[in-house]
C-alpha cells in the first residue's frame, strides 16, 4: 500500500488534470519541480497518510475534496503560489496532526473548522494574505505545539486556552 508522497526529492507528479484521473493511492509518479493546480482527484486517494507538495510552483486554489481524505496525518502545501482561502473542508481531517500552509497567496479568514483538528500539533500558515481574527475555536487545539501566524493581516488575539 502506498501511504506517503513526498515534494522536493520525491514528488507524485499530476502535472496535467487527465494524468490525476489515472493515479490511486498505491502508485505515484516521481518527478521535480510540479507545476499546476493540486488535482481535485487528490481527494479520492482515501488511505493517503502524507501529501508533501512543498516548494514548488502549484498555483490555484487547495481543493475542498483534500477534506475527503480523513486518514491525513500531514498536510504540506507550504512555499508554492497557492491563491484563494483555505477551504473549511480541511477540519473534516481528523487525524491530522502537521498542516503546513505557509508562503504561499492565501487570502480570507482561517476557517473555524480548523478548529476540530484535535490532534493537530503542528500548524503554519505564515507569510499569507490571511485577514480577519484568529477563530475562538482555535483553543480547542488541545495537541498543537507549533503555531505560525506571521506576516499575515490577522487582527486579535490568540485563544487564551493555547
Amino acid at each position: 500500500m502506498f501511504t506517503m508522497i513526498f515534494a522536493g526529492m520525491l514528488l507524485l507528479s499530476v502535472v496535467h488534470s487527465h494524468a490525476a484521473s489515472n493515479i490511486t493511492d498505491e502508485e505515484a509518479l516521481l518527478q521535480f519541480s510540479l507545476h499546476g493546480q493540486i488535482p481535485q482527484q487528490f481527494g479520492g486517494l482515501l488511505r493517503l497518510q502524507v501529501l508533501s507538495l512543498q516548494q514548488n510552483l502549484l498555483e490555484g486554489p487547495i481543493p475542498h475534496e483534500l477534506g475527503l481524505l480523513t486518514n491525513l496525518l500531514v498536510l504540506l502545501l507550504g512555499q508554492n503560489n497557492i491563491t484563494g482561502a483555505i477551504p473549511f473542508s480541511l477540519g473534516n481531517l481528523s487525524a491530522l496532526t502537521g498542516l503546513a500552509l505557509n508562503n504561499n497567496e492565501l487570502e480570507g479568514s482561517l476557517p473555524k473548522e480548523l478548529g476540530m483538528l484535535s490532534q493537530l500539533n503542528s500548524f503554519s500558515v505564515g507569510s499569507n494574505r490571511l485577514s480577519g481574527t484568529i477563530p475562538s475555536a482555535f483553543g480547542n487545539l488541545s495537541a498543537l505545539m507549533y503555531l505560525s501566524l506571521s506576516d499575515n493581516k490577522l487582527q486579535g488575539s490568540i485563544p487564551s486556552q493555547l
